[in-house]
């Protein structure tokens, strides 16, 4: 079936301007533009059941394509080497899927860059372990693999942003690196596990703000390496409250240095052993204080204060030594001095005074 040609402008003609037979004039005012729009030659291949099958050139720039549609999908080459793929869902219907299937797939390219807008409006109702009902919002992209997963960058970095990241695994997680591991946030780092194991050559803690330990859990720290030690250095105060027993074990010397008060204090009894020898320095002045009751378990004990000394190894077991004046003195008692064999009592001055409302020498 032939068309007829376009007839020229000559053929119109208006009976009611009785401009028969006169050409349409050229419309008056605004500007022409720098340059005529594109007009594309289309050649039709095939045509049938609404696909269209053609070729085209762009008769401005000399460009050329192919192009296989329905309106709503489209194949198109172009001479550039773009291949474009394009589909969409119809109005009030369903479709617009790409869906390739195939027994192996092999893809290679220079870079892929993949742009997924969303689906907002699809949902999907699952079924949970209780057996309710319940409805998600499919992902905008999912990926289902059976078997391994095998992602690896060559010389580059791999990255991934979003408003959260989970990543479940049903046995082992396993996060590996070959040089550093670093994990950063701007709040909170949460970790929630029943067991957790560290074990490395060095751990360090930089915390400038606090560090707090909470819960009922055993504490212990046992150092294997010989000679290794531990230190505390703090420039404000140190605090234990044990309300157990609190023991320490050295072996070693064990010193005690302040610049302030030391204070010992015990509501019930104190014991002090020491196989060795004591000396204690006192720069000051000292007071001793022995009340003679206690509130707790009485010792059995007739004397107050009592100093027992054994026989030494040299030939005087008790010695007081004084710049100044001795003074032995009872308030309410009396005041005994016996030996096993003589009391010696000696001056320097020759002068010794005995005073007494009686005085009896045997």
């Amino acid at each position: 079936m032939s068309r007829s040609p376009l007839k020229p402008a000559s053929y119109l003609n208006s009976s009611a301007s009785g401009l028969a037979g006169t050409p349409a004039a050229r419309p008056t005012g605004g500007t022409p533009p720098d340059s005529p729009p594109a007009q594309d030659k289309f050649t039709t291949i095939f045509k049938d059941k609404g696909w269209t099958m053609g070729v085209y050139e762009n008769e401005t720039d000399g460009t050329q394509g192919f192009i296989l549609t329905n309106g709503q999908t489209a194949f198109h080459f172009d001479q550039a080497g773009n291949m474009i793929m394009t589909t969409g869902k119809p109005l009030g219907g369903c479709g617009g899927k790409i869906i390739m299937k195939g027994q192996d797939k092999i893809d290679k390219f220079h870079s892929v860059a993949i742009e997924i807008t969303g689906n907002d409006d699809e949902e999907e109702e699952t079924t949970n372990a209780a057996g309710n009902t319940e409805v998600k919002k499919k992902p905008a992209y999912s990926l289902t693999v059976y078997g391994d997963i095998a992602i690896e960058s060559v010389g580059g970095d791999i990255g991934m942003k979003g408003d959260n990241i989970t990543i479940q695994a049903n046995e082992t997680l396993t996060l590996k690196s070959l040089e550093n591991l670093q994990i950063q946030s701007e709040a909170n780092v949460n970790i929630f596990s029943p067991n957790i194991n560290l074990e490395g050559s060095y751990l360090r803690k930089k915390i400038s703000a606090g560090e707090y330990s909470e819960g009922s859990g055993e504490v212990k720290i046992e150092q294997t390496k010989p000679g290794a030690s531990m230190s505390i250095e703090t420039p404000g105060s140190l605090k234990y409250v044990v309300n157990g027993n609190y023991e320490l074990g050295v072996k070693g010397d064990f010193a005690i240095n302040t610049e302030g008060s030391y204070a010992l204090s015990s509501n019930k009894n104190y014991f002090l052993t020491v196989q060795g020898n004591a000396n204690e320095k006192i720069e000051g002045k000292k007071k001793e204080y022995v009340g003679g009751s206690s509130a707790t378990v009485e010792i059995d004990q007739e004397e107050a204060y009592l100093i027992e000394i054994a026989a030494g190894g040299g030939t005087v077991s008790y010695k007081v030594e004084a710049d100044n004046d001795i003074e032995l003195s009872s308030k309410l008692g009396k005041l005994s001095q016996s030996a096993k064999t003589e009391i010696n009592i000696q001056t320097e001055t020759g002068l010794v005074r005995i005073e007494g409302k009686q005085i009896y020498l045997n």
